[in-house]
């Protein structure tokens, strides 16, 4: 009897073991670069903007969590009213001293990063425009955020951080 009782013991510790090593090996380890990249390509000639943001999957479930101060999930049938409104409130386009409103379209995960396409509709050349853009800086003191911004002929990219929020595009120095 004791010596079962050995065997079942012996038998319950290695499944244990062998347990946390698969949990162990499929849990990725948290990613040491904080940086998002947002795309902005202006059409002139429909007067749309096409955005689309790449960031960290789960920093932007951490995000998203926090400010709605519940888990979430892929699944969630809330999680694009949760994106919309953290996008409202983190990333802005302002055009004339008016707030360009952006809707969120579609978001695909991939892997460790999510890739969300949003649209804003403008009244006029992002030349001159106010971008905000805040994305995960409450999160994270070391974020980096870039935004590459097309129009024309025209190319600019800003960097963002929790010190520079808030820039003016400017296309006298883009790139053609």
């Amino acid at each position: 009897m004791m010596s079962c009782l050995k065997y079942l013991s012996n038998k319950v510790v290695l499944l244990i073991l062998i347990s946390a090593s698969i949990s162990l090996q499929s849990h990725k380890p948290p990613h040491a670069i904080h940086r998002s990249m947002v795309l902005m390509k202006s059409d002139l000639k429909t007067n749309t903007i096409s955005i689309i943001a790449n960031i960290y999957l789960d920093d932007l479930e951490m995000a998203i969590e926090r400010l709605n101060n519940k888990q979430i999930e892929l699944g969630d049938p809330k999680l694009n009213e949760y994106m919309q409104n953290y996008f409202s409130q983190k990333f802005s386009i302002k055009i004339k001293n008016q707030i360009i409103p952006i809707s969120l379209q579609e978001f695909t995960p991939v892997e460790n990063i999510i890739s969300i396409k949003l649209v804003a509709t403008k009244t006029s050349s992002l030349k001159n425009a106010t971008i905000s853009n805040q994305i995960l800086t409450e999160i994270f003191d070391d974020q980096k955020n870039t935004v590459r911004i097309e129009e024309n002929e025209n190319t600019v990219e800003l960097n963002y951080d929790k010190s520079k929020p808030i820039q003016k595009v400017s296309f006298n120095n883009a790139k053609k």
